[in-house]
């Protein structure tokens, strides 16, 4: 499963969500992985500069920051991360 929000942006995007949740889908499968549930941030370029600087002290605009639920590729409880995308 794939959560999808939205922080300082203001479009909806179907179409993005679509395209994130089969990137996920693929990846998720390729691994071995059939049960998962990921969270995907789309965000401003304030936002992403901002979260960048709080979590990886690093006050610049990136395309993505993920942040890993565990260090290893098995998921807490079948939750893998969150993943912010500017």
């Amino acid at each position: 499963m794939v959560e999808f929000v939205y922080k300082g942006i203001l479009h909806y995007r179907p179409r993005l969500e679509k395209i994130a949740e089969s990137a996920a889908i693929e990846t998720f499968d390729y691994c071995g992985v059939k049960h998962f549930e990921i969270a995907i941030l789309f965000t401003s370029q304030n936002e992403i500069s901002r979260l960048n600087g709080e979590y990886r002290k690093v006050e610049k605009v990136t395309d993505v920051i993920s942040f890993p639920a565990t260090d290893d590729f098995k998921g807490d409880d079948g939750f893998f991360g969150d993943i912010a995308i500017s």
